[in-house]
């Protein structure tokens, strides 16, 4: 059985109701195919989609911090997950995709990965406010002898207490971790 699309006439030709159907939906299917193709072209070049980043350090200060609500503002289209673990979980999820990237502090090894540097960070002391050194504009190292300081449980615990040590004169002048 055949549906006639057109109708011809002299000199003109028309669609048929059936004709008009065909017409939008073929409108629809073409439009569906360009997005697709546009989907494909973001995809492509990094422009959508989704970025895991793990890090064992809060956010809640420095230069990640200010990175990454930037990134947001330049990609919209990419969802961007933020995952904060023990290092060597977050290790672990690297290589097995669970993860696209990992900002860690200190050395970790990481097998058949690319490790770059990518900027220093101050380490921040957080005191009471009646503590005798939260009046100062900076505390250095040799002032925290003695001092009990406590880590996160995501912190680079080991490469903050050997920075911390390396600084001190002596075992003796060691804080409390």
């Amino acid at each position: 059985m055949s549906i006639p699309i057109f109708e011809r006439f002299s000199g003109n030709v028309c669609p048929t109701q059936a004709g008009c159907d065909v017409f939008r939906l073929a409108r629809t299917i073409v439009d569906e195919f360009d997005a697709f193709i546009a989907t494909a072209r973001s995809v492509h070049n990094s422009e959508t989609g989704r970025l895991s980043v793990g890090c064992c350090t809060p956010l809640s200060a420095g230069n990640l911090q200010a990175c990454l609500p930037k990134f947001k503002q330049r990609f919209p289209q990419i969802e961007l997950a933020t995952v904060e673990r023990l290092r060597t979980r977050l290790a672990a999820a690297l290589p097995n995709g669970a993860l696209d990237l990992l900002i860690v502090t200190g050395s970790l090894p990481l097998l058949d990965n690319k490790v770059i540097p990518m900027w220093s960070e101050h380490v921040l002391v957080a005191l009471p406010h009646d503590h005798p050194l939260s009046s100062r504009e900076a505390v250095y190292w040799t002032d925290l002898r003695g001092e009990a300081v406590l880590l996160g449980h995501y912190d680079a615990r080991k490469e903050l207490e050997d920075l911390l040590v390396s600084k001190l004169v002596s075992l003796e002048d060691c804080p409390k971790i």
